[in-house]
């Protein structure tokens, strides 16, 4: 595991942790293709959402998520009905 911005610091000395903002992508979007990583992970200032970055430091976009989950719990369980809130 490569770690940036892991120590708490309640002043965001790095930027607003939301990586659902653009802007504030850049640093893990930079890691991931620095060490050569198979993937990067973010996550929001409480620690309650994680975004997802592929091995090119791509950004992976909420619903593209939901689908995979989605197919993986559906395999497991056919015709499961799934509730997904698009808000996001």
């Amino acid at each position: 595991f490569i770690k940036i911005h892991n120590t708490p610091d309640g002043t965001f000395p790095n930027g607003i942790p939301n990586p659902l903002l653009p802007e504030c992508r850049d640093d893990t979007r930079k890691a991931v293709i620095e060490h050569g990583a198979d993937m990067g992970i973010a996550f929001d200032g409480d620690f309650d959402r994680c975004f997802l970055f592929d091995e090119k430091g791509q950004f992976i976009e909420g619903y593209y998520i939901v689908g995979l989950l989605a197919e993986a719990f559906l395999e497991k369980h056919p015709g499961a009905k799934i509730i997904h809130d698009p808000r996001l």
